[in-house]
């Protein structure tokens, strides 16, 4: 999966959330603008949710098939 944040950011966390939510993967980054990141889970519905400390507060659905 593909971020792509359109700014660079500090401190920024990850977490993959499934749909009972249940944290199921985390993912901490010093620096953020654009990474890949693979998603790791059986198929179902998941939660990006990524915060920084610069205020970036954002959550994001994706559907693993």
């Amino acid at each position: 999966m593909n971020i792509d944040l359109q700014k660079t950011y500090n401190n920024v966390g990850i977490d993959v959330i499934n749909i009972l939510g249940q944290r199921t993967q985390t993912f901490a980054f010093d620096t953020f603008s654009k990474k890949k990141i693979t998603i790791k889970g059986a198929t179902g519905i998941y939660f990006i949710r990524i915060n920084s400390e610069d205020g970036l507060s954002l959550t994001k659905k994706i559907i693993l098939n």
